[in-house]
């Protein structure tokens, strides 16, 4: 090459960079709230974090804490009422283009905080009984110290879920640096301990259906869109063989197996505004799981392990946990009786091998699975029955399912569930 052309090459090299600065910069100021970094609008990032997830994250939020917490408490024999409460909160969730301090630094990679929050209840009236689940969701970008992130993370779901029979109706708030959403499930269930049935609204356009055999452990249920052409949660199993098994769950445990679907949304378009990123139709596929878990295996001992059925067939996760009586889940605990002041804690390692999702910034692969846990079940008779755990974990079982890009994130997460009235047969 000649040294004209040398020159006159690094001259055009120059110039588009600096342009590109000069673009980023001035999308940078026009994106600017005034408060901490900013996402970089029309970004792969941007839309990810504040666009598809959105559905799927706030859907099984308010699913999840309905057939985990209140719904088990409500088939007990003699249940009257349930009241629930959780929340969760995750920092470095993922990483997205940011706006840093202007002139001199106009864009770096900024870390993305999530907070969930749920709250509900359920009220029995003979073989009737009605529930409420509603859910809040919180995103952020912040340059605060850690302590501060974690409080705003941690506490602002916490107190936002309360306000999801209101904010279910506006569904979501986008703001540069702050975005929150919410969502509930309202509805009614039928049935007695041979077989239940439910139904309710989402308020994010959408149908919750279940259908269950309290006694022998099946169930199946679903989330529909209102066309009832597309099903972002889905589940159909068996929660536990106590029935069959009889006094062998002592030594054996409880058996649960089922398989799961997720629809995964791809990222909107870039060219979208932040006010339509909510209602931006986009193509999905399914995420769908087969997961066999064995809990209370002599009491103290779970294993749990699960492979993919789609998009590709492939190992998912698998792990080992230890804990003390008590620390198992809801439909599992129940059926034993749960003893009046059992509990303690729980430690959990295991590995899981992440989708390959590129529209959501994730590159898939194997990662650790950490997690420890205090509490248990406090109760459990005909002055009613109490569930309450708090914990810490890397890679979260609920966490990477739905938020698939979140590697290796820490989360920490508290719930609560307390029924009056409660009478194990």
């Amino acid at each position: 090459m000649r040294p004209n052309h040398l020159c006159l090459g690094v001259a055009v090299g120059l110039l588009l960079g600096l342009s590109a600065r000069t673009v980023v910069a001035q999308r940078c100021i026009e994106a600017r709230e005034g408060v901490g970094r900013v996402p970089l609008p029309g970004t792969a990032g941007y839309n990810v974090a504040y666009g598809a997830f959105d559905k799927v994250a706030q859907t099984y939020g308010a699913a999840n804490m309905l057939e985990k917490r209140i719904l088990p408490l409500l088939r007990l024999q003699g249940s009257e009422f349930v009241f629930a409460w959780e929340d969760t909160g995750i920092l470095s969730v993922t990483h997205i283009p940011v706006c840093g301090e202007l002139p001199t630094d106009p864009m770096n990679m900024g870390a993305v905080d999530l907070g969930s929050g749920g709250v509900g209840g359920g009220y029995k009236i003979g073989p009737l009984a009605l529930f409420y689940s509603g859910s809040s969701s919180y995103r952020s970008v912040r340059a605060d110290r850690i302590f501060n992130r974690w409080a705003l993370t941690f506490g602002l779901p916490f107190m936002a879920s309360w306000a999801s029979p209101i904010g279910g109706l506006f569904h979501r708030y986008d703001g540069d640096a702050l975005t929150m959403g919410w969502d509930f499930i309202v509805g009614a269930e039928l049935g007695n301990r041979w077989l239940t049935g439910s139904a309710g609204y989402v308020a994010s356009n959408g149908i919750y259906a279940n259908v269950t055999s309290p006694f022998l452990g099946i169930f199946g249920s679903a989330v529909f869109g209102t066309s009832f052409t597309s099903a972002p949660v889905a589940t159909v199993g068996i929660t536990n063989f106590d029935w069959l098994i009889g006094d062998l769950r002592d030594i054996v445990g409880s058996t649960s197996l089922y398989v799961r679907q997720l629809e995964y949304a791809a990222a909107p378009m870039g060219g979208l505004a932040k006010k339509d990123l909510g209602a931006a139709t986009t193509g999905a596929y399914a995420f769908r799981t087969v997961h066999f878990e064995q809990y209370a295996i002599g009491g103290v001992v779970d294993v749990l392990a699960s492979m993919s059925l789609a998009p590709t067939r492939d190992f998912y996760d698998a792990s080992i946990a230890l804990h003390g009586d008590g620390m198992v889940p809801e439909a599992q605990g129940f059926s034993r009786g749960c003893g009046a002041g059992s509990g303690g804690g729980k430690i959990t390692v295991g590995v899981v091998k992440l989708p390959v999702l590129y529209s959501h910034g994730s590159a898939g692969g194997f990662a650790p699975r950490l997690a420890a846990e205090l509490g248990g079940f406090t109760a459990c008779d005909d002055k009613g029955g109490m569930i309450g755990t708090v914990g810490l974990a890397l890679n979260a079982a609920d966490l990477v399912s739905v938020v698939p890009f979140a590697k290796n994130a820490v989360s920490f997460t508290f719930r609560l569930a307390w029924g009056g009235g409660a009478k194990h047969e």
